[in-house]
């Protein structure tokens, strides 16, 4: 199985729960380790650089055996998940199932495979800026996660909505840079935003979660007026899981893909088995659809039965999702399939619909 190496700030994402048993020989040769399990504290202690040719020759072999000897999985595409601030609040959210274990998140940006810069709270606007670019008001990096069985560090903890606990992801060292005059930490651009939280990011390493018993995560914008909201916050959820694609079709039987976004619905979806993808061991429980334009609700959990949707052999599984009502999409979107199957694997499928007005009569 050929590797390929990953992104060098990924490293700091191994923990013992990976079992990764090549870290300790690495510590020597200056990589970047955890100083604790993740979620709890999330400091991280940088190892002493070699300091002689022979150990720097000793250091380069390691290396080079430490990432031969990772698993495949391990470097495996996380999951993207794209929160627009207007569309994606606490009634809104877009849900994904994930099992008991421990996570990492990530901000992204489009250059790293999200759709969304930074998000804006006042109509994207951007006024009382100082020499620092920094911002009352301006392009800000939140996004809120809520969870049935969510634990998180105390310090990533806030409250909101009737007293209940929410976890904001923010780093220690993108909020150090607040001006204490100010109220927000806010930027003059969505760029901006994202090039100093990434920083902090690659400083402090990722935001860490963990789930004590599997179960959906919920992520939305935390601001309660989200009507003249601009933009919005890309992540990456990092998991050890593998995966699995599945190829999918929206609104089988026709070829525009067309969809009445303000009006409810079902929302027909059919998982195409194949020689290397078994519908039956797909858990329909977990799955959700997770579209690039959000003003698309549609609620996880769908009911689903086999059938055949296809001339092969093979067993399909055809899916209704539910669809709330929601506002005029902006024209094709992506959608994409997330679940689990029923030995432990991350799924994914993705096709693409096209929203408009619901038709006048």
């Amino acid at each position: 199985m050929k590797l390929s190496a990953p992104p060098k700030k990924h490293v700091r994402f191994f923990t013992e729960s990976f079992q990764v048993k090549h870290v300790k020989t690495s510590m020597h040769c200056g990589v970047a380790v955890p100083s604790s399990l993740l979620g709890n504290d999330l400091g991280w202690q940088q190892a002493p650089f070699a300091r002689s040719k022979v150990r720097k020759y000793w250091c380069v072999l390691m290396f080079h055996l430490f990432f031969m000897s990772i698993p495949a999985v391990v470097w495996a595409e996380g999951q993207v998940i794209n929160i627009d601030s207007k569309y994606n609040t606490y009634y809104n959210p877009q849900s994904i199932y994930l099992p008991a274990g421990d996570y990492a998140l990530e901000y992204i940006g489009p250059l790293q495979g999200g759709r969304h810069t930074a998000r804006n709270a006042w109509r994207g606007i951007a006024i009382w800026c100082n020499q620092l670019e920094l911002c009352e008001l301006g392009w800000q990096m939140s996004v809120v996660i809520d969870g049935d069985s969510l634990n998180v560090p105390p310090k990533y903890t806030y409250k909101h909505w009737g007293g209940g606990e929410f976890f904001l992801c923010r780093p220690d060292n993108f909020w150090a840079i607040k001006p204490s005059n100010f109220r927000h930490l806010a930027f003059a651009s969505p760029e901006g935003a994202l090039e100093t939280m990434r920083n902090a990011q690659d400083a402090e390493g990722f935001c860490s979660f963990q789930l004590e018993r599997p179960g959906f995560i919920r992520l939305f914008d935390g601001d309660r007026n989200s009507s003249d909201n601009h933009g919005g916050v890309s992540v990456r959820i990092w998991t050890s899981l593998p995966r699995q694609d599945f190829l999918l079709d929206i609104l089988p039987g026709t070829h525009s893909n067309v969809i009445d976004a303000s009006v409810a619905g079902i929302l027909e979806v059919v998982i195409f088995g194949g020689d290397a993808r078994d519908v039956s061991t797909i858990r329909p429980e977990t799955l959700s659809l997770l579209p690039d334009a959000s003003p698309l609700n549609v609620q996880p959990s769908p009911v689903c039965m086999q059938t055949t949707g296809n001339d092969d052999q093979y067993p399909d599984l055809a899916c209704q999702f539910v669809r709330d009502p929601s506002e005029v999409g902006p024209g094709a979107t992506g959608v994409y399939l997330r679940g689990l199957t029923t030995d432990g694997k991350m799924i994914q499928g993705r096709d693409v619909v096209t929203l408009r007005a619901a038709s006048k009569q």
